[in-house]
């Protein structure tokens, strides 16, 4: 990395990138914890979580490694729930983020999936990486609570999850094996704005 005043192999360099990093971080916390700990949040809103899904493919597949493999399972038939698509879009990016870094660097498989019922609808996200110990489960929706090494995780990412979801009325689950992979389902309840009605189903792969 290269500040674009000094050459990139300048025996400051290195302290400079450092110091651009931990900027940042510092900045990231900072978001996640003005998030988690506001007061105020968006008003009630429906979002139609397949479409919302469908239509950001793209968007998620750039948001993670080149080597990890999206699969999306989602119906065409609506899936609306009562929350706003800007927090969807949130829990959905940081279910995302913690699925990718569960493979440590290496290549796998994420998969989101979505469907609903008569009150709930449910979105997942599930991963086959390293999966996460019984004692250490418990934990992993407390605020700051990180397996990460130092300075690579804020460990506010599942704990803003739970918070947004509770927010709107729905629940968060986790089931995790060590060395098998970790599925987290988030329900939510059905809105009751009417959409119009559609037919069919849609599954898509993103490489």
């Amino acid at each position: 990395m290269s500040n674009g005043l000094i050459a990139s192999d300048h025996p400051v360099q290195g302290h400079l990138d450092r110091i651009i990093t931990a900027a940042h971080n510092a900045g990231d916390l900072f978001h996640s914890i003005l998030k988690f700990s506001r007061e105020e949040t968006e008003l009630s809103q429906s979002t139609d979580v397949g479409a919302l899904i469908r239509e950001n493919n793209s968007f998620f597949a750039a948001a993670i490694p080149i080597d990890i493999q999206l699969k999306f399972e989602t119906s065409t038939l609506p899936c609306v729930a009562q929350i706003s698509s800007n927090n969807l879009l949130d829990i959905l990016l940081a279910l995302l983020s913690n699925s990718v870094d569960s493979y440590n660097g290496e290549a796998g498989i994420v998969r989101i999936e979505s469907s609903s019922s008569e009150k709930l609808v449910e979105v997942s996200v599930e991963d086959y990486g390293c999966g996460i110990e019984a004692d250490k489960l418990v934990r992993v929706f407390e605020p700051f609570y990180t397996q990460k090494d130092v300075g690579a995780g804020t460990g506010l990412g599942l704990a803003i999850v739970k918070r947004l979801v509770e927010d709107a009325g729905g629940q968060v689950d986790v089931i995790s094996k060590p060395a098998k992979g970790t599925k987290i389902t988030v329900r939510l309840p059905v809105s009751d704005q009417s959409v119009s009605d559609q037919s069919g189903s849609d599954q898509s792969d993103i490489k």
